[in-house]
């Protein structure tokens, strides 16, 4: 006599491939084929005196389409990805031997000069300070621009400590903050344009890094070309 297998025990049966029935919706847990293959083995044991139902078959088979489909996603995704990252690599090797503009988080002095500062505020400032850091972190001055309008700015550090002492040549960075006229916070953007030869290009991890005077830059803070 054949033994009827209830869809509980098909459950228990088949933990090696899911814990529960409810994983049947889980869509990271189970592939197109797992499912299918949990599908065709809940079929072929239902209970005969009481057969799977139909709104509930196709809501499975609704689900399984719904798996289908995300992998052959994921798989269209993956190749688009590796298209793109193929173009960049190849891309970076045409800056070799050019110059580039970048952008950049630091400002250089050097005998006493440094380069300018571009700012962007949100909306009109009534208080905006720029404070300058070493490269210790430690604060070297905090400057007072007084109330500005929202725009574009750019700001040219006298490269001088709160004692009116010229800095040593270096890297320093920078941090600007602003407040409205009710002392909420305003957002504040800013960057420095640096210049930089490009002899060589550097590969990690499939991502190209170009390798110049100033150091290795990513090829995202780029903004030109010559």
């Amino acid at each position: 006599m054949s033994t009827i297998v209830s869809t509980s025990s098909l459950t228990t049966s088949t933990a090696s491939t899911t814990s529960t029935t409810d994983s049947y919706n889980s869509l990271s847990q189970l592939g197109a084929d797992d499912f299918l293959k949990l599908l065709l083995a809940e079929l072929e044991n239902q209970d005969p005196t009481d057969p799977v139902d139909t709104s509930e078959m196709i809501s499975e088979f609704s689900t399984l389409s719904q798996v289908a489909q995300g992998e052959e996603t994921n798989g269209y995704l993956e190749t688009i990805s590796q298209y793109i990252t193929s173009m960049n690599n190849s891309q970076a090797v045409s800056y070799i031997g050019k110059t580039i503009s970048y952008a950049d988080d630091e400002i250089s002095v050097s005998n006493g000069t440094a380069g300018s500062v571009s700012y962007t505020l949100a909306s009109d400032a009534s208080c905006i300070h720029v404070t300058i850091y070493d490269a210790d972190g430690n604060t070297v001055n905090t400057i007072d621009l007084g109330s500005i309008s929202a725009g574009t700015y750019s700001y040219s550090w006298d490269c001088t400590d709160t004692n009116g002492v010229i800095m040593e040549d270096g890297e320093y960075s920078f941090k600007f903050s602003a407040s409205d006229q009710n002392s909420e916070t305003i957002s504040v953007y800013s960057s420095t344009e640096k210049t930089a030869a490009v002899t060589g290009i550097v590969y990690r991890d499939g991502v190209a890094y170009l390798v110049t005077d100033q150091g290795e830059i990513a090829m995202g803070v780029v903004t030109g070309v010559s």
